[in-house]
């Protein structure tokens, strides 16, 4: 009985989010500019991974290797930015369904392409930073775990 309770409770929450979401949808992320998420997400990631000092001196460290979580969460939130935005546009468009698998796949595409772009970009340019192979597969992770959720997500509202 009390994983029938749970699974109403859990439903009843995906419901009243799901109604959240098309109320923030209609009064505001239809109303702003096409894409404009994914360029202010990307400019930060820019920033963040290009400039020779973007944090202050002194900054402390989390933990050993807390770059790998940091480059996970930024280009999941490219992904992110990058799907919600091509969700906008669809329903500007007039189409109300989901994102297909395609539109999927090319975001991860782009996303995987623009981590490979930024640590080419490190290891080339003479700014005091470097390029490293496991900062491009954390990328990678942030990515695949975008997209994960999203499909999820996808099928919890879309129902397929």
């Amino acid at each position: 009985m009390n994983v029938i309770r749970n699974f109403h409770i859990i439903y009843y929450f995906c419901a009243i989010i799901y109604r959240f979401w098309i109320v923030l949808m209609n009064k505001f992320l239809l109303k702003t500019p096409p894409y404009l998420f994914t360029i202010v997400v990307a400019v930060l990631i820019i920033y963040l991974t290009l400039f020779p000092h973007p944090l202050p001196d002194g900054t402390p460290v989390l933990f050993p290797h807390a770059d790998k979580l940091v480059h996970a969460l930024m280009f999941w939130a490219f992904y992110t930015s990058f799907a919600i935005d091509r969700l906008r546009k669809q329903l500007k468009d007039g189409v109300y369904t989901r994102l297909s698998d395609e539109w999927l796949s090319i975001i991860m595409a782009i996303t995987i392409a623009f981590g490979l772009a930024v640590e080419i970009a490190q290891w080339t340019m003479d700014i005091g930073r470097g390029g490293d192979f496991f900062d491009f597969l954390a990328d990678i992770v942030g990515a695949m775990v975008a997209s994960w959720t999203l499909r999820y997500v996808r099928r919890a509202i879309f129902h397929y």
